[in-house]
């Protein structure tokens, strides 16, 4: 990754431009906003305002607290994953049962329709109950690193008011630009990530050894002094370029490491916010679904309300 600072222009925007829109990365404008600087990507959660990931001693005093609350619940989850177990164990049995009672009633030339409706019912409400034991276990998971981060809840707060701001900023520059449509770049990589990895779904951190330089990665990058004081620069000939140069390199080794979250960041954006359009431009689609409605002899006022629920999607 040499060319540091070329990732925001690979794409040809004097031509974009021309052809009456523009482009931006959303994903780039999220993952180097200030305060994805509190936003830990291996939990989907931002950490609380007080707390300092990169200090050891409060991150080890967190850490017994975090132990402490799960030895509080672990006999609640021991139940839990008992009944799991037991639930597991009810299916495997309902599915040997079934097939083997088809197959039977299949060589009798007996109908198997009203079975294997009642065996689909069975089997519905068994995966229900599975589902519902694995809620009890996340959300407990989810409470014990309660005194490092925000709740799921808050930290989808905090991401909202991210995207809000960027949308502002697009929407402010689309119309500097005589409304121009701004395209997001990166819509097609993100749409195609959306059924691989939901944020729902990211693997909880580890309750010992946070990976501290991942968690910080962007606070590290604004903490750089690009400009270190004439002490520092004081020295024999040529003291001051090594400095420089080593500042320099130090500085897009933490940028490069910034990069390394894209994959992470493209996915929120796709689950929470992806869309090709971020600002200006002029949406027809409800034009166009009131006349395709109405060309079908569809009711005006029905018309309406599906137009209009259809323009909030």
């Amino acid at each position: 990754m040499i060319g540091l600072f070329f990732v925001f222009s690979s794409v040809d925007c004097s031509f974009a431009a021309g052809a009456g829109f523009g482009v931006a990365d959303y994903s780039i404008l999220a993952a180097f906003h200030p305060k994805m600087a509190r936003y830990d990507f291996n939990s989907g959660r931002f950490f609380h305002a007080n707390i300092n990931p990169w200090e050891k001693s409060q991150m080890d005093s967190l850490n017994k607290k975090v132990l402490t609350k799960k030895a509080e619940f672990k006999p609640k989850l021991d139940a839990v994953e008992r009944d799991r177990n037991r639930l597991l164990k009810e299916m495997t049995n309902f599915e040997d049962s079934s097939r083997k009672t088809i197959n039977l009633m299949m060589k009798e030339g007996k109908n198997t329709a009203q079975i294997q409706e009642s065996m689909k019912k069975k089997r519905v409400e068994l995966d229900y109950q599975l589902l519902e034991s694995q809620k009890v276990v996340d959300a407990l998971v989810e409470s014990s690193l309660d005194p490092i981060y925000l709740s799921k809840e808050k930290s989808r707060l905090v991401l909202s008011s991210i995207f809000e701001e960027i949308d502002k900023v697009l929407s402010e520059i689309s119309r500097e630009r005589g409304g121009v449509a701004i395209i997001d770049r990166s819509y097609i990589f993100s749409a195609s990530l959306q059924n691989i990895q939901s944020t729902e779904n990211i693997r909880m951190p580890p309750v010992e050894g946070y990976d501290v330089d991942t968690a910080c990665l962007l606070e590290n990058l604004w903490k750089t002094e690009l400009a270190p004081s004439s002490k520092l620069l004081d020295g024999p000939d040529g003291h001051k370029e090594k400095l420089m140069t080593g500042i320099e390199t130090a500085f897009r080794g933490n940028f490069e490491k910034c990069l390394s979250v894209m994959p992470a960041m493209r996915n929120i954006v796709s689950t929470y916010r992806g869309r090709m359009i971020l600002a200006g431009g002029e949406d027809y689609t409800a034009l166009a679904l009131t006349r395709i409605l109405k060309s079908n002899g569809i009711k005006d006022d029905l018309a309406a309300k599906v137009v209009k629920l259809a323009s909030q999607m």
